[in-house]
């Protein structure tokens, strides 16, 4: 059974606003090699909850706003 999305519209474009702010954030304004790498990745996978809208920290917690 695929996982139905958990993410309403406004948490959806706040997640994809977030990543695209992460991932460019990594890759340039840090000069560390953990936040080089890290933040992008991080970035990456926070964008992409946003964009299919599903979240498996929301579907954990309870917190999601669609049923």
């Amino acid at each position: 059974m695929p996982a139905q999305p958990n993410l309403g519209r406004i948490a959806r474009i706040v997640y994809l606003a977030a990543g695209l702010l992460l991932m460019a954030w990594g890759l340039f304004y840090t000069e560390s090699s953990l936040a080089h790498y890290g933040l992008p990745i991080a970035g990456a996978i926070v964008f992409i909850e946003g964009a299919i809208g599903y979240c498996q920290v929301v579907a954990v917690l309870g917190l999601g706003s669609k049923k």
